[in-house]
């Protein structure tokens, strides 16, 4: 027995809810990757580009903690999964360590972590695209559509 079509449209995700959730996702991982391109330029002697660094650094928390926000919007009322609501704040954890190692000059744990989390950034920003949109349902929903707990 196939569910009404009114049930099964109150059910899907909403695609709107998960545009910001990318968008913010992608300008993370856009903006990690410009601090390497800072941080080689602070290696190569362009000192000046330690305050451009630091500065990147500031905006890209500031932009964490608003797609903290995103990841919650596209879960509820987004239907979206869970994930990005525990992953995104990982990130920013992450993030914190890497801004105590940078200025306790401990190099040799900055620079690792930074890749890391470079690696970490751009992950979650290619899952978030693929998270479903609309028109398709999450596997939870469908079974709340067919009613299977």
């Amino acid at each position: 027995m196939s569910p009404d079509p009114q049930t099964a449209r109150a059910v899907r995700p909403a695609r709107w809810f998960h545009l910001p959730f990318r968008l913010l996702s992608s300008l993370v991982a856009v903006l990690y990757a410009l601090q390497a391109v800072f941080a080689g330029q602070i290696m190569a002697g362009t000192f000046g580009s330690l305050l451009v660094h630091q500065n990147t650094a500031a905006f890209t928390d500031m932009v964490l903690v608003v797609t903290i926000l995103a990841a919650v919007l596209q879960r509820w009322p987004g239907r979206g999964p869970l994930w990005p609501v525990a992953a995104v704040p990982a990130l920013l954890g992450l993030s914190a360590l890497q801004n105590y190692l940078g200025f306790s000059r401990l190099m040799t744990f900055h620079v690792p972590l930074g890749v890391l989390i470079i690696v970490l950034s751009f992950l979650l920003a290619r899952r978030a695209w693929l998270l479903p949109g609309a028109g398709q349902a999450t596997p939870s929903a469908e079974r709340e559509v067919s009613g299977v707990a």
